[in-house]
């Protein structure tokens, strides 16, 4: 039971374009055979219907006008054995005793076969005790001088059934060779059209990590496959740029987990190389929290990043004022804002519903890079207010170093920190402006960037308006 209902699931796609194409034709053959065939027997009852009105109707034109002679001559004709078309007649008094008939006719078709129905036209041919078929048909006709006789009149039709016969097992032939032929051509059919399917599969199936650049596409396909080998090219892209991403990603992610590792074991080679005192110690273990409070920024980043890209991230909306979570992470920042000497500047005021905890990590990573990045005695200028369509907007801007055309692009992409950044902000991972953005994703807002060089850069923040 569970092999007949797989069969169709496995079946080839020639085998079920094949199967769909001749059932298709057997059926407008079938049609046609059957239209062909009724048309015919429907002519053939015509005429035979045409042929006995004449018979009974000239039979009892003669009846009426009393022309014995040519009746005699027509009743008692009889055909000779090699005619097509035979037919009997039998003229009966009122009594319905034989007044005249064909030879032989008493012997095929005596009067008591004649029933009611033969009165009514009907042209259904019966088959009697000769074995061969007779369509009948019988009226009765009033005479001149007064009285009435019957008129009965028989067609033989076995030569036309024998007709019939040999075009119905012509039609079947034909039929049968037709749909054959069909079958046959539907399979050379399906597989010469099916050249391009079978060539972007093996395309398909010899690209690998080391050719990702090669490409489905070919004018030559039709405009359905055309589409197909679009949306492979177009996945391949993708595929080749996530792939460049990762192998970028792990590269710089192991280049991050190196460095503080390397210097919490050169600290540790050097403090065990000799006798220390407890003060020189101390430093030894406070550089190495700190590498270690390093390590821990890098992998909740990391984690966080994760949990985001599988959606696993549950917001605690709540309502937040900005320009006092803003202030407050400036506050945290203070030691590094007097080392700097920046100065800090917040205008407007807006109230969000979101994740507060989020927020304040998305705001404290620009913030911070807004004070690294600056110049000493900088600003740093935070500006917000209401779109027309009552979305929050958020500007944060600096007067530092900025970015350059070529790295804005990236500045986005997780892991990535051109030379300048490493020298202003070495222990800093490059995850910063990626959970920035992750975290706007998430809050459904965006993040944009502009940036000129030794003049700054500005972060613009925006958040969906408000719901009813």
């Amino acid at each position: 039971m569970n092999n007949k209902l797989a069969f169709p699931r496995i079946f080839s796609l020639v085998g079920k374009l094949t199967v769909h194409y001749t059932l298709f034709t057997f059926l407008i053959l079938l049609t046609s055979t059957v239209l062909m065939y009724w048309g015919l027997i429907s002519s053939f009852d015509r005429r035979n219907a045409s042929y006995l009105d004449s018979q009974v109707q000239l039979i009892g034109e003669l009846l009426q006008k009393g022309d014995q002679e040519a009746l005699k001559k027509e009743v008692l004709y009889e055909h000779v054995p090699a005619e097509y078309i035979r037919h009997y007649e039998r003229v009966l008094d009122e009594g319905e005793r034989v007044l005249l008939e064909t030879p032989v006719m008493q012997k095929l078709v005596p009067p008591q076969l004649f029933t009611a129905e033969s009165f009514k036209g009907n042209m259904k041919a019966q088959r009697f005790a000769d074995g061969n078929l007779y369509v009948l048909k019988s009226a009765w006709f009033p005479l001149a001088g007064g009285g009435k006789r019957l008129v009965q009149v028989v067609l033989e039709i076995s030569q036309v059934e024998k007709i019939r016969a040999d075009y119905r097992h012509k039609l079947l032939a034909v039929l049968l060779v037709g749909v054959l032929l069909c079958a046959g051509a539907g399979v050379f059919i399906a597989r010469w059209d099916l050249r391009p399917l079978r060539e972007i599969t093996d395309t398909a199936r010899n690209i690998t990590v080391s050719n990702l650049d090669e490409r489905i596409y070919k004018e030559s396909f039709p405009q359905e496959l055309r589409v197909l080998a679009t949306a492979f090219d177009g996945m391949l892209d993708r595929l080749k740029n996530s792939f460049e991403s990762l192998s970028d990603y792990s590269a710089n992610l192991a280049h991050e987990l190196r460095t503080p590792i390397s210097i919490l074991m050169g600290e540790a080679e050097v403090a065990l190389s000799r006798q220390r005192s407890a003060e020189e110690y101390r430093r030894v273990i406070e550089s190495e929290l700190e590498e270690c409070q390093h390590l821990t920024r890098l992998i909740e980043s990391l984690l966080f990043l994760a949990r985001f890209d599988r959606h696993e991230i549950e917001l605690k909306p709540e309502e937040v004022n900005v320009c006092e979570l803003v202030e407050g992470i400036w506050e945290y920042y203070g030691p590094l804002v007097e080392e700097h000497g920046i100065t800090f500047d917040c205008t407007g005021d807006v109230l969000l519903r979101g994740d507060r905890e989020l927020l304040r990590r998305a705001f404290g990573y620009l913030l911070h890079n807004a004070i690294v990045y600056n110049k000493e005695g900088g600003r740093v200028a935070v500006a917000m207010h209401y779109r027309e369509d009552r979305s929050p907007e958020i500007r944060i801007s600096d007067t530092g170093c900025g970015i350059s055309p070529e790295n804005l692009p990236r500045i986005f992409d997780r892991l990535y920190r051109n030379g300048r950044s490493k020298q202003l902000s070495p222990m800093w991972p490059g995850l910063v402006l990626p959970t920035a953005k992750a975290i706007m994703e998430i809050h459904g807002g965006t993040i944009t960037v502009e940036s000129e060089l030794d003049r700054g850069t500005t972060f613009t923040l925006r958040f969906p308006p408000p719901t009813a």
